[in-house]
């Protein structure tokens, strides 16, 4: 019984541990994103003011 719960207990840090990687590595990408979006709007910004 007490190793049942070991592993189980083993298995969820591990799946948590994942998730937070997973997480980490989404925001780093979100944030990438965002730079990209924002350099595009001041590109657009640009042309319009240059027109």
């Amino acid at each position: 019984m007490r190793l049942a719960y070991t592993n189980v207990e083993d298995e969820t840090e591990q799946l948590m541990r994942a998730i937070e990687i997973e997480t980490s590595r989404l925001q780093t990408s979100i944030a990438s994103c965002q730079i990209v979006i924002d350099t595009n709007q001041q590109s657009l910004q640009t042309l319009k003011a240059a027109k």
